[in-house]
């Protein structure tokens, strides 16, 4: 489907819901789970119809941070796993990944150079077996030692960079924060350079 660009001088400073989801091509109630869950930030009026507030600028850090990284703006309707689980199409640009692989260092920055799946569940916010199954099925690095086995802190990071990783359906909030946090430092980066 082809988009026209967005003319933002023609754009209100504060739309409602039904012009978001108009401008952004996306259903109803994708827009609806984006506002109540705070991916997009609004203004809540509490009015029976046209109770959401929108500012301008937050739609346009909502669609770069869409093409940056869309999963993160995938709606989770289900807690079931599902038959066809939506998936990102394509691999960050590497640019951004380079960002990422950075931002992550510097938040591992405390943490041990090989960590046990224990330590990489409680610090990822994933079960242990989810971590064990990861590594069983050769989509993660690990140092097996006896019964335990041990996950290099650059693997892991290499790991959260991933396609697979991304396209978790059901994410941790370690998960989600962490993305979050990722794309505003970028969206600060992207407005710094802008604004030069």
């Amino acid at each position: 489907m082809n988009y026209e660009p967005i003319n933002w001088d023609t754009v209100p400073d504060v739309m409602s819901k039904d012009q978001f989801y108009k401008l952004c091509h996306i259903s109803k109630s994708t827009a609806r789970y984006l506002l109540q869950t705070g991916k997009v930030p609004c203004q809540y009026t509490g009015k029976k119809t046209r109770c959401y507030q929108i500012r301008k600028e937050d739609v346009q850090t909502y669609l770069r941070g869409k093409g940056i990284c869309p999963e993160l703006y995938l709606p989770q309707h289900t807690k079931r796993k599902t038959k066809f689980p939506a998936l990102t199409s394509k691999e960050l640009p590497e640019k951004t990944r380079k960002a990422l692989k950075g931002y992550l260092l510097r938040l591992m920055k405390d943490c041990p150079d090989v960590m046990s799946g224990r330590q990489v569940a409680k610090l990822i916010g994933y079960g242990p077996t989810t971590v064990h199954q990861w590594c069983r099925k050769g989509e993660l690095y690990y140092i097996q030692s006896g019964g335990s086995y041990y996950i290099p802190k650059v693997v892991l990071i290499d790991f959260i960079c991933s396609m697979r990783f991304r396209t978790i359906h059901r994410k941790s909030q370690w998960h989600i924060v962490t993305m979050m946090s990722f794309h505003k430092e970028m969206d600060a980066h992207t407005k710094q350079k802008e604004g030069k």
